[in-house]
């Protein structure tokens, strides 16, 4: 093996290396931007509740149920499913 198809060699390993750790690159970020969006709705949530009870003075499950709604909105579409089936 000349010097000429040993590079080639190292080159080819090495595009072949740096492809794989790119996509478990992309793949990490996906992987963690599922993971950060929960925390951020349950931080939105926590505030509206957080926000109506110093409004208010008082929480009642009333507010808690619409600060719900608000954040969580395929939750109304579930509830009115769940309704519709019984």
């Amino acid at each position: 093996m000349n010097k000429i198809e040993h590079y080639k060699l190292n080159t080819n390993n090495i595009s072949i290396i740096l492809g794989i750790f790119c996509v478990l690159m992309i793949f990490s970020i996906l992987f963690q931007l599922f993971l950060v969006e929960p925390a951020h709705a349950l931080t939105r949530y926590y505030n509206c509740v957080t926000r109506t009870a110093d409004k208010n003075g008082t929480l009642s499950e009333y507010n808690i149920q619409v600060c719900y709604d608000k954040v969580f909105l395929g939750a109304v579409k579930a509830m009115e499913k769940l309704n519709n089936t019984n």
